[in-house]
């Protein structure tokens, strides 16, 4: 059966839409769809031109040599993803003969579709500028007989716009002597048919250039760099003013590391059709996030933010048991990759050779029944019992279970884990805050699973008392709704610790995408000597300057006299490819082995670096690992998956000890990744 809906809000369910889900619920149990066939050239479908104008009706022919009184038409915007039914429709209606001709009214009008089947078409609709597709879909379901075809409707009033959607920004940390690169088109917004802009480098340091809308160059000395980009389009201009901090060669990146978690409201956003990710775009450069983790998205719409923003993604349809969508988006590199039940997981490498490297989660347990809702009609122990029938206990348990499989919980690593949990914190609900909550204190049971796992609520770090900040997140368009925090930022590890933190009420709403209020957290990583040596930037490069196995002074000073220093042991890295070929599909396996004469189980760390230049564009991945005294300086690590078909040179820098000498492999090995 297919229920053509309007999207609920994560948590708003009212008595009448809690009775409304039983019924629905009820004649999903009981309907009976009869099997689809294989749908070959037996189905079509067209329309009689590819632009229309903004409020003209659309005419749909079709053919099926499989008429069912249900067959139905489904128009669906661009910003839903790919394939039927998951997203919610944007216009239909049933076309049962083996053939015909319908119109789709795009401008709200009464009936909504001619012939008029009253009753067996959607709402008349105002459908918005922009790109859609049409599908012919089989008896009520969502099983595509034919299409999709695409169409674009258009405002041939509207006038284009160039918009910079942040005046200034300061961008990631780059370092002295490595490649840094931003895109220039992500920090814009042309709209309303406005052709593509052409940028312009307008100031900036000797070493950065403007290819296309690709800025690049390897810096020349620490300190911020400034840049003006200006973009055009006909008589249109925008620019924006960058700040480009550069970091010395023995200076790390990254001393601060700033997370944002957000609801997209992508299935009900009224703004998902016009200028949705403009505004996420100027709330995400506004905020300067570092990682962002994103719920209620899709594939498409994850996707093309982050190519909107020029940063990594990671998306799956894994993060609640019923399929929802997550994403985490970064503009520093994902190195790695976690999909476990309720969670999508990210391993986000800051700068990997000072351990600056920190795995963020977004999650989006199950919204129904909504425990505040129960609390409110039934008292403490109803809250408890929503907890537990709606699976957000078992989505809880199940997050944490993935998360320590690919994170051990000893601290080494830190983990971030944040999203829409769709429930409040114990840490609200207290006894000097049950006035706010229906005179009740409740021990809600994923807040207080992830304290007992060592996760911290960071808000409530820098904000103890829920009564002077109670930070209701749910929700900001509907203030007499019952009001709670039920979105969060948790955090693990020692490598972090939390110095800020922030509530985004929405502000003006009509800029704000989201039905949910957002948190942001800064984190800080623990301060490093600058005047250690590093690492060498890629041990796959034997020119790089800064390899600490070469003299940097063709003079070096006399140490003064005094005691001697016992002299280091060589030591040598060797990496062997298990497998030469490997599907992108598939993780290759290597092995690492370091040997130093007189230590037969050296400790220390490997820092492995997999490389390819694929087309114009380098693939780079780089993995840290510490030797463990029983490995006997030997392991075996899965590489991340390589996404692109290419050959990669493998190869490792041995970061030694105070016992053992630096040391790096001699030539790359090679790795075939086929499709």
């Amino acid at each position: 059966m297919n229920l053509k809906l309007r999207s609920l809000p994560c948590a708003q369910t009212g008595p009448l839409m809690v009775a409304a889900l039983v019924a629905i619920l009820a004649l999903l149990a009981t309907a009976v769809l009869a099997a689809p066939p294989a749908f070959a050239a037996g189905s079509s479908i067209s329309t009689d031109k590819e632009v229309y104008a903004l409020g003209e009706k659309i005419t749909v022919t079709y053919e099926t040599d499989q008429p069912m009184p249900k067959n139905w038409v489904s128009i669906y915007s661009e910003s839903k993803t790919t394939a039927p039914g998951q997203g919610l429709t944007d216009g239909w209606a049933y076309v049962p003969n083996e053939g015909g001709t319908i119109q789709l009214h795009t401008d709200g009008s009464t009936p909504p579709c001619y012939p008029d089947l009253t009753g067996q078409c959607s709402e008349g609709k105002n459908l918005p500028a922009g790109r859609y597709k049409l599908h012919l879909l089989y008896n009520d379901g969502y099983e595509s007989m034919a299409g999709p075809i695409w169409i674009d409707i258009v405002d041939e009033q509207a006038q284009p716009t160039l918009n910079a959607v942040v005046s200034y920004y300061t961008a990631r940390d780059g370092r002295v002597s490595e490649e840094y690169s931003l895109s220039a088109s992500s920090f814009f917004y042309a709209a309303n048919n406005a052709d593509q802009p052409s940028y312009v480098l307008t100031s900036g340091p000797d070493w950065l250039t403007l290819n296309g809308s690709e800025l690049s160059g390897t810096p020349t000395a620490a300190g911020d760099e400034q840049a003006v980009i200006t973009a055009t389009t006909g008589a249109l201009t925008a620019s924006v003013t960058l700040t480009l901090p550069i970091k010395a060669v023995n200076e790390p990146i990254g001393d601060q590391f700033k997370v944002l978690t957000y609801n997209t409201w992508s299935g009900a956003s009224p703004f998902k059709d016009t200028n949705m990710r403009e505004l996420e775009k100027e709330l995400f450069l506004g905020q300067g996030a570092d990682a962002i983790a994103i719920q209620e998205t899709n594939q498409n719409h994850a996707t093309a933010l982050a190519a909107d923003l020029g940063w990594d993604v990671h998306v799956s349809r894994n993060c609640q048991t019923n399929g929802a969508w997550c994403a985490v988006l970064s503009r520093y590199p994902i190195a790695d990759e976690d999909t476990s039940n309720a969670s999508v997981g990210a391993l986000v490498q800051v700068d990997p050779a000072f351990d600056r490297e920190v795995w963020v989660y977004s999650s989006h347990l199950a919204p129904y029944p909504y425990g505040p809702y129960e609390a409110r009609s039934g008292g403490a122990q109803a809250a408890l019992n929503a907890e537990t029938n709606s699976g957000r206990v078992t989505e809880i348990n199940s997050a944490i279970t993935g998360m320590n499989a690919t994170v051990p919980a000893d601290g080494e690593l830190p983990v971030v884990f944040a999203g829409d949990m769709n429930a409040p914190s114990h840490l609200d609900w207290t006894e000097a805050a049950k006035h706010l909550h229906f005179n009740l204190v409740v021990p809600w049971p994923v807040s207080t699973r992830l304290e007992e796992e060592g996760f911290i609520d960071t808000f409530r770090e820098i904000y103890p008392d829920p009564v002077t900040h109670p930070a209701n997140s749910w929700s900001p368009r509907d203030t007499d709704d019952v009001q709670d925090r039920i979105d969060f930022i948790y955090q693990r590890g020692d490598a972090l610790s939390v110095i800020d933190s922030e509530y985004l009420d929405g502000g003006d709403l009509s800029r704000w995408t989201s039905d949910h209020g957002a948190f942001t957290t800064t984190f800080a990583f623990p301060t490093v000597d600058p005047t250690e040596p590093t690492e060498p930037t890629d041990p796959t490069d034997p020119t790089d300057p800064t390899d600490p196995t070469k003299p940097t002074d063709p003079k070096p000073s006399q140490p003064a006299p005094g005691p001697t220093t016992p002299a280091k042991a060589n030591s040598t890295v060797k990496v062997k490819v298990l497998k030469k070929k490997v599907k992108t599909t598939k993780r290759a396996k290597i092995r690492v082995i370091v040997k130093v004469k007189g230590i037969a189980r050296p400790t220390g760390k490997v820092r492995i670096v997999v490389k390819a230049k694929i087309g114009k564009k380098t693939v780079k991945k780089v993995i840290t690992k510490k030797f463990k005294v029983k490995q006997k300086g030997k392991f075996t690590i899965k590489l991340p998956k390589l996404k692109k078909a290419g050959t990669y040179k493998v190869a490792a820098l041995y970061a030694g000890t105070a016992k053992i000498k630096v040391s790096k492999t001699k030539k790359p090995v090679r790795l075939r990744i086929i499709r």
